[in-house]
């Protein structure tokens, strides 16, 4: 979402938060206002909006406690106003709205099609999930300073309807995981695989006929142990799960739940060049504790090799983000994380990122600085399952990034794993 400049930014506050304010005062929030006030702020000057910063949740919390009372009345922040001042009055108005719409809505089952909300001209879904806290948060609320994209609502998520063009469509599960304080995501790494290449494909390009070195005792293996070390979700690496093999994947967990064993509550079954509708696209499915796909998933930013070779695929085209009790779950693959630029991920406000992966150490450096910036900017924890490819002339077969609010302190090392089973705590 771009921000306006100064002028147009006053222009818009000054026709659009009178009408806004109102509601407020008078105890009648909509969805409409939670999101208009939300969207001022978002679109404000990124110089004014980080100013945000600057203003404790202290102080937010007394701004809001004023302007409901019914003597309140409305300063409208304008170019002499400043901008830490804008940003108090602003942010105590959207905390008092969010705070009421919560009072009005409590005990409610929303459905999902009524979490989409216009303002602006613009759709956005606003989510009744809380961001979901790490180390990183503060412990005295009142003294949270936080940015803006880290604090604007803190029982609410509001996103985009779009990413940079990508459609986002929320996938309702919000019973998964439900009671859970504590948890952990776990990944599988290969020995040693290979990519055999079709033939026919366009010049400056290629596409992965099969693969070698994953096998079906392995996948069966590697989710039992996924399932008896209690991990909420399995990620396989990109590239390494063809279609016979997502058949053992549901095969084995439905097995597992017929036989009352412990599974992982999803599985997130890797990727695949496969053909669809007459194009090839990279693409994997979110399978249930139980084995059944639950929804695909599609690589949007294109991989080029060192020969400068393109991967023949179509991007995807729309986002799946699930909704489940501990947060939002988006599902990018590989470059779709760690490209430095032009990507939608680096513009959606989730908690974790699941990521297949395949490539060498210079790709999982990449996604330890995109999972930094993530957190950074949103609190979001990228976990990344990366086959080592080509293979190293050691014994890391393979990288996994932990989904951790201390990512500023990971290096490269702490990536690297030497066996089939990695499990690792989300902290």
């Amino acid at each position: 979402m771009e921000e306006l400049a100064y002028d147009e930014w006053y222009a818009e506050v000054s026709a659009a938060l009178p009408a806004l304010f109102e509601p407020v005062r008078s105890g009648h929030v909509t969805p409409e206002v939670v999101v208009g006030l939300w969207r001022l702020l978002r679109i404000a000057p990124s110089g004014l909006r980080g100013k945000y910063e600057e203003v404790s949740e202290r102080e937010i919390l007394h701004e809001a406690d004023s302007c409901i009372r019914p003597s309140a009345l409305l300063a409208v922040p304008d170019p002499d106003t400043p901008d830490r001042e804008a940003c108090r009055i602003i942010g105590g108005l959207l905390r008092a709205a969010e705070n009421q719409y919560l009072e009005a809505e409590t005990g409610r089952s929303v459905d999902p099609e009524e979490w989409i909300v216009s303002a602006g001209g613009k759709s956005f879904f606003l989510i009744p999930a809380p961001r979901r806290s790490s180390k990183a948060s503060p412990v005295d609320k009142a003294k949270d300073q936080r940015p803006f994209s880290r604090r604007g609502v803190t029982h609410m998520r509001v996103l985009r309807c779009d990413a940079r063009g990508h459609q986002i469509f929320l996938k309702d599960h919000r019973e998964l995981g439900r009671g859970l304080a504590e948890f952990s995501f776990s990944a599988t790494t290969f020995s040693e695989v290979k990519f055999p290449e079709a033939d026919g494909v366009r010049d400056g390009c290629f596409l992965v006929a099969g693969v070698e070195g994953p096998t079906e005792t392995m996948v069966r293996q590697q989710l039992a142990e996924a399932g008896q070390n209690n991990s909420f979700a399995h990620v396989f690496p990109e590239l390494t799960i063809d279609p016979a093999m997502r058949s053992v994947i549901s095969d084995e967990l439905l097995a597992l739940s017929e036989r009352t064993l412990p599974s992982p509550v999803i599985v997130v079954g890797g990727s695949f060049h496969d053909e669809v509708a007459g194009a090839f696209t990279n693409r994997g499915y979110v399978y249930s504790g139980s084995g059944k796909p639950l929804f695909e998933y599609r690589k949007i930013v294109v991989y080029s090799d060192p020969d400068k070779r393109h991967e023949d695929i179509q991007p995807g085209r729309s986002i799946p983000v699930m909704v489940t009790a501990i947060g939002l779950i988006a599902f990018p693959i590989c470059k779709d994380l760690c490209h430095s630029h032009d990507t939608p991920f680096s513009e959606l406000d989730v908690d974790f990122m699941l990521t297949p992966s395949c490539g060498d150490a210079k790709t999982i450096r990449e996604h330890v600085g995109a999972a930094q910036r993530l957190h950074d900017r949103f609190s979001s924890r990228p976990f990344v399952a990366q086959q080592s490819y080509p293979p190293r002339d050691d014994d890391v077969i393979g990288y996994v990034l932990p989904a951790t609010g201390g990512i500023r302190g990971l290096v490269e090392k702490d990536t690297f794993v030497q066996q089939h089973f990695s499990i690792r705590a989300v902290t």
